[in-house]
């Protein structure tokens, strides 16, 4: 059997093979506490919220799969926008 020979064969018997995978998601908004001052850096606050949520939603399954900046002050981001995936039950 030469290799091109696989695609001759009808896919109907392997279709117990492909499964049609169903997901659900969730979006989240995290914004860091406290007064913004001008000049704030709250990279490291930010970092430390996404792996706090992360870390917890993980839990139930749920992966981070998107992550977009919603609000920008002074050219800082100060509000993200985080997506979770994980496959419906």
């Amino acid at each position: 059997m030469e290799a091109t020979d696989f695609f001759a064969y009808s896919f109907s018997p392997f279709a117990h093979i492909v499964q049609y995978m169903k997901y659900e998601y969730k979006s989240i908004s995290l914004t860091p506490d406290g007064i913004r001052v001008k000049g704030d850096d709250v990279t490291e606050k930010l970092a430390s919220m996404i792996d706090k949520e992360c870390a917890f939603y993980s839990k139930d399954g749920w992966k981070l799969v998107s992550m977009i900046p919603s609000l920008k002050s002074e050219g800082a981001v100060v509000r993200l926008l985080l997506t979770f995936e994980r496959k419906s039950a």
